[in-house]
């Protein structure tokens, strides 16, 4: 199926049984697949913090919609998909939102999905819940993984070099540097007089 620009996820429903399933491709890789069988999202491994920007949108909806906002994705660093509103620091739910792609055409409204997944530190794998709504009828969810590789190793500890906590750490660790050595330096005086 073709992808819209600029996305990195496309859903579509399709219907089974009288139940209404979900499929999955990533624009990307081209990859595709059902329930049981999605993509996985993947964030590689970085030099850097990254907070990469995805955005997932339903074609051919037959008139499903993402759930509004933050409702429309549930995300969790545990083991299991969530299975209510959850939410995880990887993925800030301020950073969660849905939209209309091709306004002012109210058939697709809520059909895009944006949000920031902070790849960062350690290595995660987040469980997630895409959540969707078409009036009264009722849909699976999907819940795929995305696949965070983490980042700013260094000796076997995350450390992030541009984050504001780090740099004052340093300055502070300076300062504490130069009074010691002031301290040492008046000691050393004081021990041995010329």
């Amino acid at each position: 199926m073709d992808c819209p620009k600029n996305v990195d996820m496309i859903v579509w429903p399709q219907t089974e049984n009288g139940q209404v399933k979900w499929q999955m491709q990533d624009c990307v890789t081209g990859k595709s697949g059902g329930h049981n069988d999605y993509p996985e999202l993947s964030v590689p491994w970085s030099t850097v913090s990254t907070a990469p920007h995805f955005t997932f949108q339903i074609v051919n909806g037959q008139g499903w919609q993402f759930a509004k906002d933050a409702a429309a994705l549930w995300v969790s660093s545990g083991s299991q998909d969530p299975t209510k509103a959850s939410t995880d620091w990887h993925v800030p739910a301020g950073s969660i939102h849905t939209s209309n792609p091709s306004p002012p055409d109210p058939s697709t409204d809520n059909t895009k999905l944006d949000f920031t997944d902070i790849n960062h530190q350690q290595p995660a794998t987040l469980h997630y819940t895409l959540n969707f709504v078409n009036g009264a009828q009722k849909s699976s969810t999907l819940d795929p993984i995305i696949d965070n590789g983490g980042c700013c190793k260094g000796l076997g500890h995350p450390v992030d070099f541009t984050s504001t906590s780090f740099l004052a750490g340093a300055a502070v660790g300076f300062i504490l540097a130069i009074v010691l050595a002031l301290i040492i330096v008046r000691y050393r005086r004081n021990t041995n007089p010329s």
